[in-house]
């Protein structure tokens, strides 16, 4: 049976999220990732991109609104075990062993693959020292190196085979960062954390003005407006009333901000962490929790499929009829990253309990 809430003028986001109550954040996110397939289509294809307000849309924005769920979520796993292992254990368990799973599979499947379609040594390509080279320099989550000796080829994006995997490196960075929050006593001094997301908007005013910053700062500003935006919602959630005309709001402005030309984050970047959390507490049937989270798989393997994809001659659909096929065809590896890598990876960290190394007092971290 459906439920839906049809009163949320007597909630606020902290009563929708109470653990023993369901919520589509795991829906909306598995709906962002498709909407990064559909961005990046255009590039592998080969096709211009779309005008500046569009391009905003379905280019940097599901990966924004991936950012601010992050930060309200994150937030929230500090505030209820402050501890420093715990912290980070559970993060590099959750980003590390799929991503790695990911690079192996990219160098030993869809590289030989492409190659041997190509009608070259695919057995070469897979041995190859760049292959091995591939996993390795890229295993920390920063990308040194984007293709295989000369793999991708002879298709229209030859630049990566995974031209998604750059922002993890990023979300890792947000982790640190609220880590860093919360030894300050982000939970017990309210000051920290405005403060934080206040110099992510300084950041994004510097971008705005003509000056000639380096790609760092933009990248630095886009990613923790949106984080540290999440994680306010989190901090106030039990003052901020929850409400279908909020979430209305919130994501009109969102989709509204687009088109504006310069500083638009600073605007979109709360509108789209209200209206999606909000949305995703509101929302709340049963089926859409989506126990099982193929989001983050869909995210780090639709690219090495699509590329794929073009190189086995799937060329002539639309942007919208070819991002359906990569979709569909990413599913069965988004579905074997969950069950086989990151919910076992989950599972073990559980049962196991933590690395001796980090084992130096059970006390949290004030």
């Amino acid at each position: 049976m459906m439920i839906v809430d049809r009163q949320p003028s007597a909630r606020t986001i902290d009563a929708l999220f109470k653990r023993a109550r369901p919520n589509s954040l795991n829906l909306i996110r598995l709906v962002l990732a498709a909407a990064v397939i559909v961005w990046h289509s255009y590039a592998v294809l080969g096709l211009p991109k779309p005008e500046t307000g569009v391009r905003e849309l379905i280019g940097a924005l599901p990966v924004n609104g991936f950012f601010a769920i992050s930060g309200f979520l994150i937030f929230q796993s500090w505030v209820r075990r402050p501890s420093i292992r715990d912290f980070l254990v559970a993060r590099i368990v959750r980003i590390y062993p799929a991503f790695w799973v990911c690079l192996i599979a990219t160098a030993a499947f869809f590289a030989p693959l492409a190659t041997l379609v190509q009608g070259e040594n695919a057995l070469a390509q897979l041995f190859s020292s760049d292959a091995l080279s591939y996993v390795l320099k890229n295993s920390s989550l920063a990308m040194l190196q984007w293709r295989i000796g000369d793999s991708p080829s002879g298709i229209p994006f030859i630049d990566s085979w995974n031209a998604s995997l750059w922002t993890l490196a990023w979300e890792f960075l947000c982790y640190l960062a609220l880590l860093g929050l919360g030894l300050l006593g982000m939970a017990r001094r309210k000051w920290i954390l405005p403060t934080a997301f206040a110099i992510s908007v300084l950041l994004n005013v510097l971008v705005a003005l003509p000056t000639d910053l380096p790609e760092f700062v933009e990248r630095a500003g886009r990613f923790s407006i949106f984080f540290f935006a999440g994680a306010l919602v989190a901090q106030y959630s039990h003052a901020i009333m929850a409400s279908w005309t909020l979430v209305l709001i919130s994501l009109v402005t969102m989709i509204a901000s687009a088109w504006i030309p310069v500083g638009h984050l600073i605007l979109q970047a709360p509108a789209t962490a209200i209206g999606l959390i909000t949305l995703g507490g509101l929302f709340n049937p049963r089926w859409a929790e989506l126990k099982n989270d193929i989001s983050y798989g869909i995210y780090i393997y639709a690219f090495p499929v699509q590329q794929t994809l073009v190189v086995l001659g799937v060329m002539t659909l639309d942007v919208f009829s070819f991002s359906l096929v990569a979709l569909l065809v990413t599913v069965p590896f988004a579905a074997a990253s969950w069950f086989l890598v990151e919910k076992p990876a989950l599972r073990l960290r559980k049962s196991l309990g933590y690395p001796t190394w980090f084992r130096r007092s059970n006390a949290p971290i004030p």
